[in-house]
């Protein structure tokens, strides 16, 4: 499919494009399949590894749909390396399409156990949407709530094992925002304010004293 191969990026991006939404709408369809799996995962591999970051993004979102079907080796070499990169990235669209379906990412991942290997970085991930000054990124982390709690909550015993010993500043900081308030003046109280222990039950708490009522549960 050459389109994805096109020295242009506007072209290699509608391509992207393309194979999410027709994977999307024809997984199922798909799985098992020979054209899946010798035609369709080589091309979207090649995207994952795309110069361009919003045509690897639109590669891991094509993959997203079947990941629990593909080979653990194929999927340590080719998805788990531009994953990690699109979970550290600070640009807000990147981050608000991340935490659509970080929850979707980590069940299907049980598939392979490798939600257990990288939980980390995804409890990392996870801790930044909580507290994320953006409405939408914290609608999303209310909505992966059960699942990230399902899946995780039996490693939070050995917070040794992850970054920043399983601490994060509150919530208060953003569900007291009024419309007076900047986000420059809540971020400067975050600065002062102490990291406490990070816990799934405590978010479904800190959750529903949000002020919006879509993060309410």
């Amino acid at each position: 499919m050459q389109i994805c191969g096109d020295t242009n990026y506007k072209i290699r991006t509608e391509g992207s494009i393309f194979f999410k939404e027709y994977i999307r709408d024809n997984h199922q369809a798909l799985q098992g399949s020979t054209r899946l799996e010798e035609t369709y995962i080589p091309e979207i591999c090649e995207m994952c590894n795309d110069e361009e970051i919003f045509i690897r993004l639109e590669a891991v979102e094509s993959l997203s749909y079947v990941l629990e079907t593909l080979d653990v080796e194929l999927l340590e070499r080719e998805f788990i390396p531009p994953l990690l990169k699109l979970l550290l990235s600070d640009h807000d669209e990147i981050v608000i399409r991340m935490s659509r379906i970080v929850g979707q990412l980590v069940h299907k991942l049980q598939a392979h156990e490798l939600h257990e290997k990288y939980k980390a970085e995804f409890i990392e991930f996870y801790k930044g949407i909580c507290v994320h000054r953006c409405e939408e990124i914290r609608e999303n982390a209310a909505y992966n709530l059960p699942a990230m709690n399902m899946i995780f909550r039996k490693f939070l015993t050995a917070s040794s094992e992850l970054p920043g010993g399983l601490k994060f500043k509150p919530m208060r900081s953003l569900t007291g925002v009024t419309a007076s308030t900047s986000y420059d003046e809540e971020e400067s109280k975050d600065d002062t304010e102490q990291e406490v222990a990070f816990d799934f039950n405590m978010l479904y708490y800190e959750f529903a004293k949000d002020q919006n009522p879509k993060i309410q549960l």
